[in-house]
């Protein structure tokens, strides 16, 4: 009954190093070879995956005698996964870094691999106070389309708040700070300042 979650695997050769496979599940292995050495077959065997530095599983594989890592992720997709459109990066459909199966691979451009890190929550929000570096706060953008929405001007907001006028007006035109929750209203829809 082990066996049977492995009969749908299947195994492929790693073209840039021979005497390897990787499988569809997302195992790696050396094949049987001669060895000179030994003098006689050594049978081979399922390599151990240890994670790199960002979580990647990684093997290492040996060519001309020189040992080199390589993510397991990577080495399925190009097995099993037609890149008709030459896309760089290789997406984990699921976000787990951890399941290198073929049904969970797909290329992607590094825009598109970005968005769905996003959509998956896997990726830090860079937008706001998130952004290393942001000067205002979301409160203080929260005061300038509250101010400007009474009926000040951007150039009275930038003034009151001591904020650069293209910052003021970056965020009034929903340039940047669209995550802050704070509405701006239509020059209709503004207050005016009442005048005696």
């Amino acid at each position: 009954m082990k066996d049977l979650k492995f009969i749908c695997e299947e195994w492929r050769s790693i073209p840039e190093f021979s005497g390897y496979d990787v499988s569809s599940l997302g195992r790696v292995r050396s094949t049987d070879r001669f060895s000179g050495k030994r003098r006689g077959l050594v049978k081979g065997k399922e390599l151990v995956q240890t994670p790199n530095k960002r979580g990647y599983p990684e093997v290492r594989l040996f060519k001309n005698s020189k040992s080199t890592a390589k993510v397991v992720h990577r080495l399925v997709a190009k097995a099993f996964i037609p890149n008709d459109e030459n896309k760089l990066q290789v997406n984990h459909i699921d976000g787990n870094k951890l399941n290198n199966k073929t049904s969970n691979l797909e290329w992607m451009n590094n825009s598109e691999n970005q968005k769905h890190a996003y959509s998956l929550g896997l990726q830090p929000n860079r937008a706001g106070e998130g952004n290393g570096r942001s000067v205002l706060t979301d409160e203080k953008v929260t005061t300038i389309k509250e101010l400007y929405n009474s009926g000040k001007t951007a150039k009275e907001v930038s003034e009151i708040l001591e904020v650069s006028l293209y910052t003021v007006r970056a965020i009034i035109a929903g340039k940047t700070w669209k995550f802050n929750a704070t509405d701006i209203l239509r020059r209709d829809e503004r207050r005016k300042p009442t005048t005696k």
